[in-house]
């Protein structure tokens, strides 16, 4: 990833904004004893953190968010013209601007989408090319897109090719492979 980042870094040319990281728990129709069990749990990993644990793995365990697979990691937020970051309330846009680069936030309640959150500032950039750790999910995700599409179609075409796929008149078999492949020549996963 590092070879890719010295590679194209022009690509990495962005305006002023933050990379910030979010644990979250939802408490949208929620009963008052399951809230309170949701506010156990974010004590519970800001008390982690607090420990000294790692905020991916922390969000790995503790976050109902889909950025929990990517560490709590999200994307990164543009700095606007009026300032802002695109968040979800003033609040949270208030809270993240005072925040230090590795700090994290208490627990917060975002009553906007019923969400218990810990947020951490993960790095501020001022404008200018992405220093590597910001865009470092970036070439990643770039880098599983390119590599892992081929492999996705030569695998779809060998499931083709050892199945039986029947299409009905009008239907275009988009997936059928671009040059015919026997069974014979495929091979059984190992796994």
């Amino acid at each position: 990833m590092k070879h890719y980042y010295d590679a194209h870094k022009e690509d990495f040319n962005r305006p002023p904004g933050v990379s910030i990281g979010m644990i979250a728990v939802s408490t949208e129709d929620l009963s008052a004893s399951e809230i309170e069990a949701r506010q156990k749990t974010m004590a519970d990993a800001l008390a982690a953190l607090k420990r000294g644990e790692d905020f991916e793995d922390v969000a790995h365990k503790y976050s109902e968010d889909p950025s929990s697979q990517d560490g709590g990691v999200l994307p990164f937020f543009e700095r606007a013209s009026d300032g802002t970051y695109g968040l979800a309330n003033p609040e949270l846009e208030e809270i993240v601007s005072k925040l230090g680069k590795g700090k994290f936030t208490d627990v917060l309640t975002n009553k906007e989408n019923h969400t218990l959150i810990i947020l951490k500032l993960l790095e501020r950039h001022d404008g200018g090319i992405l220093p590597f750790g910001i865009a470092e999910t970036e070439i990643f995700n770039q880098l599983m897109d390119e590599r892992a599409e081929p492999k996705v179609r030569a695998y779809l075409t060998k499931l083709r090719a050892e199945g039986f796929v029947e299409y009905y008149p009008g239907f275009v078999d988009t997936g059928a492979a671009t040059k015919p492949v026997r069974a014979s020549e495929s091979s059984l996963p190992k796994d």
